[in-house]
């Protein structure tokens, strides 16, 4: 989980263990690493730093785990897939693919008055943005590539079977955000393609509404 040990979350039916990643726990790189593209470590890298567990799932610092349940709840819904992942929350509303997310982003960013530029413009104005637009370039050349997903990252689960593959998708998912943006919503849908990744998504409710992790 992001975030601190204020998150809430319960015994489970099945034997989880529950690390609440911050500077404590983690290689702190000031010099050589910027603090959000060292927090992708943790969100991708946790299979390397706690290896040998049949099942990780990430959860943003935004949500817990109120009851017993949700772990094996997310494991029985993820079956046989390697993956299991939210569909956008904002689906519905047109953000259906990398290219939609990236013009998303953009009118924002062209729009001062708009109340979300600061932020965005904080993450990703200047180099940041040609980075994003050489990026979705870089996706799109590949002409077997449907741009058809896109995905919401606050929370997901992998099983085992994802990094023990001969190519493992979260070592490029961890690359292509230092090679070309911290934005990983970008780089995810196009390297589950690439790496032929058996996921599912869920689609019956959003990461900002299931109960199972928004739980007051």
């Amino acid at each position: 989980m992001g975030g601190d040990s204020s998150n809430v979350v319960v015994e489970q039916t099945i034997p989880s263990k529950f690390i609440f990643w911050n500077d404590t726990n983690t290689l702190v790189r000031t010099n050589s690493m910027h603090p959000r593209l060292h927090a992708k470590v943790s969100r991708m890298m946790s299979w390397y730093l706690y290896p040998n567990y049949d099942y990780y799932m990430w959860i943003d610092n935004r949500f817990n785990i109120m009851n017993s349940d949700v772990v094996e709840s997310y494991i029985s819904e993820l079956g046989d897939a390697d993956a299991l992942f939210y569909r956008h929350t904002e689906f519905s509303r047109g953000r259906t693919s990398i290219q939609s997310e990236f013009d998303f982003i953009d009118n924002i960013l062209k729009n001062e008055n708009d109340h979300r530029h600061e932020y965005l413009n904080s993450r990703y104005g200047g180099q940041e943005y040609e980075n994003m637009k050489n990026q979705i370039q870089t996706y799109l050349n590949d002409k077997d590539f449907k741009d058809e997903v896109m995905i919401e990252t606050g929370c997901f689960v992998y099983s085992k079977r994802l990094i023990e593959k001969q190519h493992n998708i979260m070592i490029d998912w961890m690359l292509h955000n230092m090679m070309y943006s911290i934005n990983d919503q970008l780089s995810l849908p196009y390297l589950l393609f690439k790496h032929k990744v058996k996921y599912k998504l869920i689609e019956n409710t959003t990461v900002w509404t299931d109960p199972r992790i928004n739980g007051k």
